[in-house]
């Protein structure tokens, strides 16, 4: 009779798996992303690899896709052109001038916390 009982037992609830995208581009960009991170230090530690050169290498290799993803819906979309003409404009001109004005105002080493900050 027991033996009844557990073969007519409804199967048990089955978790289901989310994922942002899909499992492969899941997988690829937070565990990918994570795994070049690790792969930069061992570079840099085991393998001294100058870090200028790891430094580049992130910047154009990840950061400038997020650079990229950020100018395309913005400066090269004609539709935020024109609906925001004063905030595009307004913060390009801002964050260009305000490199060279604390260069020439002897706030280098400011700037470099502000920029490092600023990115990560």
């Amino acid at each position: 009779m027991a033996a009844a009982a557990a073969v007519s037992a409804p199967p048990a609830a089955r978790i289901e798996s989310r994922w942002i995208v899909s499992r492969s581009v899941d997988l690829a960009l937070v565990i990918g992303g994570a795994a070049a991170g690790y792969a930069y230090l061992v570079a840099y530690v085991a393998l001294h690899v100058p870090i200028s050169l790891l430094w580049w290498f992130w910047s154009v290799g990840f950061d400038g896709t997020h650079i990229f993803a950020t100018a395309s819906r913005t400066f090269f979309d004609s539709e935020a052109r024109a609906r925001y003409p004063k905030l595009l404009y307004g913060s390009l001109l801002f964050f260009f001038a305000l490199g060279p004005a604390m260069v020439l105002a002897g706030l280098k080493g400011w700037l470099y916390l502000l920029v490092g900050a600023w990115a990560y």
